[in-house]
């Protein structure tokens, strides 16, 4: 595979690897400020909240106690109900963070063509260290990986043919040889004339390669327009 379509394949593979740990990291701060901090006006976040709820109703259901005014059968059943909506609610948490953590490890999963398998590797078990009460190390591992992929998308050339229209050097060479028509200059370059007019045009739909453009400069005497430098990140 040619050199400048290997960049533009890692610079693609980079770019969905920056789009994707957007994603991530605002996942990861929406589960975080909805989950694991107080909301306004309130001390307890609501993970704490729900974990004392349902601690209490565990402990009704378990301790119910016995009085001969009272129905026994029908507190128990009462703070068992209460429990289990408690433990729901829980549960419910619980497999929404199972969620959110299987995201996030086949996001950085994602980023081996970028940032190569030992990096991910280390960044998954990173991330893997959290826990519903505290994702600090998630969020941590899934920003170093993004400044990671950034280094590499910044230090990737863009494409090395961005430029449209060459309008100015085919009329120049076409004076130069004494060509009337695009038609003509198309004959004499070799291409169709749709082509030409295309490569000559910076609107509308690109129409050549490439490679074709690059031979149409050559022979009209333009230089091809080169790639930036490229400076290779070390892993």
């Amino acid at each position: 595979m040619p050199e400048d379509e290997l960049n533009q394949q890692f610079r693609r593979s980079a770019q969905e690897g920056r789009e994707s740990l957007a994603q991530a990291v605002k996942r990861i701060e929406e589960w975080r400020n909805r989950v694991l901090l107080p909301a306004r006006g309130t001390k307890e976040c609501e993970m704490e909240r729900v974990a004392k709820q349902r601690s209490r109703a565990e402990e009704r259901a378990r301790y119910v106690g016995n009085h001969p005014h009272l129905d026994v059968r029908m507190r128990s059943r009462r703070a068992m109900a209460a429990y289990l909506a408690r433990q729901s609610r829980h549960d419910k948490l619980s497999i929404e963070f199972g969620h959110l953590t299987d995201e996030v490890r086949a996001t950085l999963q994602g980023l081996r063509p970028v940032l190569g398998p030992n990096e991910v590797e280390r960044l998954t078990q990173e991330a893997s260290q959290s826990n519903m009460s505290s994702i600090d190390s998630m969020l941590g591992a899934v920003k170093r990986a993004a400044d990671r992929v950034e280094e590499f998308f910044q230090a990737c050339p863009e494409p090395a043919q961005s430029r449209r229209g060459y309008r100015c050097e085919i009329r120049q060479w076409m004076k130069n040889e004494q060509l009337g028509s695009v038609k003509g200059a198309a004959r004499k370059l070799g291409i169709s004339d749709s082509t030409l007019k295309s490569i000559m045009s910076d609107k509308g739909e690109k129409k050549y390669s490439d490679e074709n453009l690059r031979r149409v400069l050559e022979k009209i005497g333009a230089p091809f327009p080169a790639p930036p430098t490229h400076h290779s990140v070390s892993n």
